[in-house]
């Protein structure tokens, strides 16, 4: 809109009109950087899914101040498809939100454990808990996706995903993905030795 007033009226000092646009420009490229960087964040491209959650954990204990712990039992160097990455990556993000804005917790675990054809992800906290089918229902009727989005996302990568909540005893999202032959191979070329 101020671009616009500045082209019906070319001849007049229009400088502090040119700043407000440079100043929303700016804070709304700055706000793109963000959502790109959480979508799809450049570490799970370049270091694979291990070092991605590893950021994300550090990442998300500097905003909230909680104790947030990230392991991963892969061998070094191992990489998933990438469809189980990203879904991965998602899924945990999503429980991280969800940990930190409702749960009350105070510390977060997520493990990350690729043995033999499956990949397990693990999420836990240990906050409020809640009751799951009613967060579901809930959710479809107010058009929250959170839950619903890591069951969706588990599901079209072929895994499935589970939810255990005990009220006050925290909660723990698991979602368990078979490994095709693809990541078994990938894992085991990168494990053998330089010729």
């Amino acid at each position: 809109i101020g671009l616009h007033r500045i082209s019906q009226d070319p001849g007049a000092d229009h400088s502090g009109l040119v700043a407000e646009c440079l100043e929303i420009a700016e804070s709304t490229l700055e706000s793109l950087r963000r959502v790109a960087l959480e979508l799809r964040p450049p570490q799970l491209d370049q270091l694979g899914l291990a070092a991605a959650l590893a950021w994300l954990a550090a990442r998300q204990a500097a905003a909230t101040g909680l104790a947030i712990e990230c392991s991963c039992s892969a061998a070094e160097g191992w990489r998933a498809p990438h469809a189980l990455e990203s879904a991965c990556y998602r899924i945990a993000q999503e429980a991280l939100n969800n940990a930190t804005k409702h749960a009350n917790a105070s510390a977060i675990r997520i493990a990350l454990d690729p043995n033999g054809e499956l990949l397990k992800l693990s999420i836990h906290d240990d906050g409020t808990g809640f009751d799951p089918e009613a967060a579901r229902h809930k959710a479809l009727r107010s058009g929250s996706l959170g839950l619903i989005s890591m069951e969706e996302r588990a599901e079209l990568s072929g895994g499935r995903l589970r939810v255990r909540s005990v009220a006050g005893g925290g909660t723990t999202v698991t979602a368990i993905f078979p490994l095709g032959v693809d990541a078994r191979v990938e894992a085991a070329s990168d494990a053998l030795p330089a010729a």
